[in-house]
């Protein structure tokens, strides 16, 4: 109450000084603007002063010029008019005491003294002009004596004018100058030494009650909880919003200062307000079902102190229905991760790698079979060490504290013995830097799949192979001395004694001739698979270009194709003889499907993209609608898209087993009408140097 009295006087005080202020304003500058007005009447006086004053003195030039005249010229009339005007000017600005322009600041009596002597000049010169008989010499010699000092005295006032206006203007300024600086000063006067500690001292106040207020006020309306407080009777003492709007559409009667004892609606009842009453503060869950839908509520209780005596309590009732639906969803996704890993064989893992402490998911510890006793909140390093294979624990080692330090993720494949068997373990993980400068990882996180039936299976199938070559080996060693004598006998064969039997002879050479390339065609399969790296020389691209040229000249010249080389990588690791084998094939491909209608123009380009070597073969041939069937088919054994063209389809199989067997791939992208893009790519450590850099050169047609 005393402050809110506090704040009424600051403000009646803050109001009288501002009226007073606002008045002190208003008639400053009403006698600013009536000083104002007062010179600029006098400035309009002085200029009209200053400007008869110029006339008087071209009036009575114009007055001797006349006379001068009527002394040329008898029949001259002299202006009369002109020397009233004359007369009434000198009357204005000297004559009448009453007149408005002798109350002009100008006047002075030297000025006056002057105008009284111009006066009888002026007198002497009309009535020289009114004399009608012609002047003697020595009156027009006094005329040209008045004249001159006639004008003398005109210059003498106008410059006497002219210099008491600018000293009058100077006045002014000065004045108006000093005006605005004790203006300046008595508003700089009360806004620093009244007005501002003022303010202060009722913003302060003001702050200080704001404050107050918001924080009752966050307590009453500021949620979307419904809250409320009780004293110890029961009564309700306040409420926000959201409770009231509860409450009416329970118990319309209630409203602030109610006694709600008995009367419970959100969960609550007697033994929980007897427990916060008894000092206790705590915190209660229920739910509600209504027309199906279920609510989850939280109630926390507080007590209200009072000089450290319990004087009541607050109750916050809080909808937490979100919250349990994104725990339940969260329960359901672990659930489904479960049951996920499961039929995956994988789980994953997370590692501490400051407090040493590992975490892995429910079906890690399946996968390793870590007995109960030892399923506890987490593992450390060491432990899972333990529980890979001696013969992989040193690689599993070096490869995480590689991972770490290169900050590149690891994928290693490791053996763990569970239960006396041996699993394949596939690891994948990445580790994790507080900043991008920190040189220690902090964590690391990642999964573990358990690849053993996969591994099992590749090794199954790599025997199957085996297997499967081993038996082309005899087959084909057992068939080639057969096949070579049936040919032998055949060529003993004389033909033309027996049509029937020449057919038959004929059938038997196609047949033995077949089944020999086929032969031939699958050991040279069989051999490209059997090369190793270690095989592998530095071959040079631009010979072997040149040698496809010279295989090729025949078919370049016919078809008078244009080939253009792009050469960045003027070296690739390989076998030299199956990348002449790949060339010569792709480019034969090209001028074989050229279109007849349009120049065949094939580029090749040569060059390095990330970390492989990329050959591409352009050409703008006849095309082909590629589907992924098509596209599988081109390159299978003796797959051929067409057979409007000589050949087996073993060309494009060779290429592929070639290229894949120097760590390569082979894609093919094509258009009907556009054209078709070999596309190799040949894995090898290489910064990038992009195809665009250099022009093509022509290699020859």
């Amino acid at each position: 109450m005393k402050q809110a009295k506090g704040d009424d006087r600051y403000v009646s005080n803050f109001t009288r000084l501002l009226i007073v202020l606002g008045v002190s304003i208003l008639i400053f500058f009403t006698a600013t603007l009536y000083v104002v007005s007062l010179y600029f009447s006098d400035l309009n006086d002085n200029a009209y002063v200053i400007n008869i004053s110029g006339r008087q003195r071209m009036l009575s030039q114009s007055a001797v010029k006349q006379i001068y005249n009527k002394q040329l010229d008898s029949t001259f009339k002299i202006d009369l008019v002109g020397l009233d005007i004359w007369q009434e000017n000198h009357s204005l600005l000297s004559g009448n005491a009453n007149n408005r322009v002798l109350g002009s600041i100008l006047n002075t009596p030297e000025i006056e003294e002057t105008y009284r002597k111009l006066g009888i000049y002026q007198e002497q010169i009309i009535a020289l002009a009114k004399q009608k008989t012609k002047l003697q010499t020595q009156q027009l010699k006094t005329l040209s004596e008045i004249e001159q000092k006639y004008l003398n005295g005109m210059d003498a006032i106008v410059s006497n004018y002219q210099k008491i206006h600018e000293e009058s203007l100077e006045k002014f300024k000065a004045i108006a100058i000093g005006s605005l600086l004790f203006f300046i000063a008595a508003v700089y006067l009360l806004l620093f030494v009244f007005i501002l500690p003022l303010l202060n001292k009722i913003k302060k106040n003001f702050k200080e009650s704001r404050t107050k207020e918001f924080r009752n006020q966050a307590v009453i309306d500021n949620t979307e909880d419904a809250i409320w407080s009780l004293d110890k009777n029961f009564n309700l003492l306040t409420a926000n919003k959201t409770y009231l709007s509860k409450i009416s559409k329970i118990d319309s009667s209630i409203i602030i200062g109610s006694n709600v004892r008995n009367r419970f609606y959100f969960g609550e009842n007697i033994h929980d307000y007897n427990n916060v009453f008894e000092g206790k503060s705590f915190s209660k869950t229920y739910k509600t079902i209504k027309s199906g839908v279920t609510n989850h509520y939280e109630l926390h209780f507080y007590p209200i102190t009072e000089n450290e005596k319990i004087i009541g309590c607050c109750i916050r009732q809080c909808d937490v229905t979100q919250l349990h639906k994104t725990i339940q969803d969260l329960q359901h996704g672990e659930e489904k991760l479960r049951e996920a890993q499961q039929i995956a064989d994988f789980g994953n893992w997370f590692w501490n790698i400051e407090e040493d402490e590992i975490y892995i998911s429910e079906h890690l510890n399946n996968i390793f079979a870590i007995p109960k006793e030892f399923q506890k909140e987490y593992l450390t390093f060491p432990f899972l060490v333990n529980l890979i294979h001696p013969d992989d624990r040193e690689a599993f080692d070096i490869t995480i504290k590689n991972s770490i330090v290169s900050r590149e993720p690891h994928d290693i494949i490791y053996r763990v013995i569970v239960g006396g068997k041996l699993k394949f373990i596939h690891q994948k993980g990445k580790a994790f830097y507080k900043d991008d400068d920190a040189l220690k990882a902090y964590r690391m996180a990642g999964t573990a799949q358990d690849v053993t039936k996969t591994i099992i299976a590749n090794q199954k199938i790599e025997n199957q192979n085996k297997e499967l070559q081993n038996f082309i080996y005899i087959l084909s060693h057992n068939l080639k001395r057969p096949i070579a004598n049936i040919l032998a006998l055949q060529s003993l064969y004389e033909e033309g004694d027996n049509e029937t039997n020449d057919g038959i002879m004929t059938n038997i050479q196609a047949c033995c001739v077949a089944l020999n390339t086929t032969i031939k065609d699958l050991n040279l399969s069989l051999s490209l698979k059997e090369i190793s790296k270690e095989d592998f020389t530095e071959v040079d691209v631009c010979e072997i270009l040149d040698d496809i040229q010279v295989l090729l000249n025949k078919d370049i010249i016919d078809t008078k194709a244009k080939i253009y080389t792009k050469i960045t990588q003027d070296k690739i690791m390989g076998v030299k003889s199956y990348f002449v084998n790949i060339f010569y094939n792709l480019v034969l491909n090209s001028l074989k499907y050229h279109n007849p209608d349009t120049p065949l123009t094939i580029k090749i380009s040569v060059f390095k993209n990330r970390n492989a070597i990329v050959v591409k073969i352009e050409d703008n041939g006849l095309g082909m609608l590629l589907t992924p069937e098509r596209k599988k088919k081109i390159f299978d054994m003796y797959g051929r898209l067409s057979g409007k063209t000589k050949g087996k389809g073993l060309g494009l199989y060779l290429v592929k087993t070639q290229v894949e067997a120097m760590n390569g791939s082979i894609d093919v992208e094509s258009e009907v009408g556009i054209g078709t893009t070999m596309i190799l790519h040949f894995r090898e450590e290489a910064q990038p140097n992009e195809d665009n850099e250099t022009e093509y050169a022509f290699l020859g047609n």
